[in-house]
This record gives C-alpha cells, structure tokens and sequence, in this order.
C-alpha cells in the first residue's frame, strides 16, 4: 500500500533495535513479482529507566522498626513510579495509614491507578486473582518463566512477594535472555539493584529462590 508511511511491530522490549528492509511487488496475472529489497533500516527502541528505592533510606524518616518492615511499601512505589506515578516509600506509606501492611486495590486506588493481573487468565502460569495479588501455579518450575510473562505484559516492572524462610518484596525490572533483573528494596542500591534474584536479599539473606514465590502484583 503505497499510502502507508509508518508502520510499527509490536511489542518489543526496550534496549533493543529493530532492522528493517522493505521491497517491492506486483500481481500480473495472479502471481506476485518482486524488486530488489532495500538498504537496512533501523529503529533504536527507547530505553526504559528504572528508579531504585532503598527502604532503609533516611530520607523517608522511617524509624527503625518500620525500615525492617517496609519492603512492600517501597516495592509497591518503586512500581508506581516506574508507571509514572510520583510516589516514594513515605508517600505510600502516608497514604496508607502510616502502616507497612497493605491491602493493594485500596493504597493504589489513592494514587490513580488499580491493579490488574500480572499474566494472562490464559497463561498456563495463572492460578487466581485476588485481592491485588496473582497468583502461579507451581511456582517452583514455572516462577520465572511466569514473571517473565508479567514483564512482557508490565515492562514497568512488577512487584513479587516471597515467603518461606522470612519474607521480601522485590520488583522484577526486565527479562534479558531469560534472565530475571530486580531492584531490591532492602539493599542500597549498589548492591541491590540490577541484580539477579540469588544477589537480592530473597536469595542473599534468606535462602529462598522461585519456590517461595507467593505473588505478583501489576499495576494500570
């Protein structure tokens, strides 16, 4: 169609540049003859930035006891603000009654946003929605490949909550080559940010891997 001028494939992941070369045809008696293609072209896809959250940081004046327990809280802004939405730890934390437990619909709703499922109802990862919270089937052998799934559908990042032995949110940031990246909250971020999930404080501090995976959550 000699009228089209743009065309973009998708999704792509950031970071990454599409090539592209186009060529010519015509139909002459109901079979398609075809010119040279053309030189490459190519389209640089942006780059997304992730911010990293420390909820030890003293900035967010945060006493002693609620640093030690606001992983969620500033899992959850680090999230939000990946989506745009100016948040930090002490903001959701604020809002949410100056507790570190939250109920995901009420605190996000009081930022303009919800939150939705992280994979598809189809995906063969899904085990519910409730709550806020997706939740895996077997997340043992499927607890990566599910979040890379919700990275595909969230390239903002989505926040993952393990238990087991102790319990740590962190924020599954990008999929590169199957490789899951996050931003750990309970690390500065020399340490916990842009690390793989055996360098966060899940796998570092607690011992605990995919197997204790207990949820995702995704926002819109």
């Amino acid at each position: 169609n000699g009228q089209i001028e743009n065309y973009v494939y998708g999704p792509e992941p950031a970071n990454s540049t599409k090539y592209y070369k186009v060529r010519a045809y015509q139909k002459i008696g109901g079979k398609k003859y075809y010119g040279e293609f053309s030189a490459p072209v190519y389209t640089q896809l942006p780059t997304r930035q992730h911010i990293h959250y420390h909820q030890g940081d003293a900035a967010w004046g945060f006493s002693t006891s609620v640093k030690k327990n606001a992983c969620v809280v500033t899992a959850t802004a680090i999230v939000l603000q990946n989506n745009g939405v100016e948040a930090t730890p002490r903001t959701v934390y604020d809002r949410n009654g100056c507790r570190t437990s939250l109920h995901f619909p009420t605190i996000l709703s009081k930022f303009g946003v919800r939150p939705v499922a992280a994979v598809s109802a189809s995906s063969p990862y899904y085990n519910g929605f409730s709550d806020g919270r997706t939740y895996i089937k077997n997340p043992a052998a499927n607890g990566r490949t599910a979040i890379a799934e919700a990275l595909t559908r969230n390239p903002e990042g989505v926040l993952v909550y393990f238990s087991g032995n102790g319990s740590h949110a962190v924020v599954a940031m990008r999929n590169s080559n199957g490789t899951i990246y996050y931003s750990d909250p309970g690390r500065v971020a020399a340490r916990g940010h842009n690390v793989t999930l055996a360098n966060t404080w899940v796998g570092v501090g607690h011992g605990m891997g995919y197997s204790n995976l207990q949820y995702i959550m995704a926002i819109d």
